[in-house]
């Protein structure tokens, strides 16, 4: 008997590397009226091919976009780790996700055991293999909720960030640079720029900046290359 349920997704970044934490089953009744208990999961065979499909698909191998890098019961809800496909597929997914468009995922497993609910109660899944886990847009499982979004926060914290001061020591040593190419253009004696107690003074002869590369710094300078 293969089955599929639906539940969450949870964004982190680990070691530069963007990993999608969902909660791909929990122990909640589902639409279908049944259950799966989430200590009753295989997935093992799961784990030696940790396949993430889109929409069940397995008639093509494109319809691989991703694959989790861990998946285990955490706190009584089946959790999975995912990275997407460098793929047109995957990249798809991945910015769906990313935007907010895309926030589900579903199980496919192979029900092994079941007890039978009876006078309108839900079916219990009681074992079952893990066989795939797909993102779908509409989730079976009524708890399809974020719990948090982290990777924003992550990323923000790993951009490029320069305090007042030491914009101002660039700056400083900009205009030294700049008053050493005047010089050498204007065939002028170069007088010794003076510098901030924090910069040490610019020995002018060791100075190979070439045009763009002072067009370059000054953008930098002026925050064009500091994630403002």
């Amino acid at each position: 008997m293969h089955v599929v349920k639906a539940q969450f997704v949870d964004i982190i970044e680990v070691e530069g590397a963007r990993v999608y934490t969902f909660r791909a089953s929990s122990g909640a009744v589902d639409r279908q009226n049944e259950i799966v208990d989430q200590m009753g999961w295989e997935l093992d065979s799961y784990r030696s091919n940790p396949v993430v499909l889109d929409s069940h698909k397995y008639e093509s191998i494109e319809d691989i976009i991703g694959r989790a890098v861990r998946v285990d019961v955490v706190g009584g809800a089946l959790e999975a780790d995912i990275i997407f496909a460098d793929s047109e597929k995957g990249e798809c997914a991945e910015e769906l996700v990313n935007q907010g468009f895309l926030r589900t995922v579903s199980v496919g497993f192979r029900s092994i055991e079941r007890r039978p609910g009876g006078a309108g109660q839900p079916l219990t899944h009681t074992k079952a293999e893990l066989l795939e886990i797909s993102l779908v847009a509409i989730p079976a499982n009524r708890e399809a909720v974020r719990l948090r979004a982290l990777g924003a926060e992550i990323e923000a914290k790993s951009g490029r960030a320069i305090s007042a001061i030491n914009l101002e020591k660039l700056q400083a040593a900009l205009d030294a640079i700049q008053s050493v190419i005047d010089a050498a253009a204007s065939e002028a004696p170069v007088e010794k720029p003076v510098m901030q107690d924090a910069c040490k003074p610019l020995k002018p002869k060791a100075l190979e900046l070439n045009e763009d590369g002072i067009a370059a710094l000054r953008r930098f300078v002026s925050g064009g290359q500091n994630g403002q």
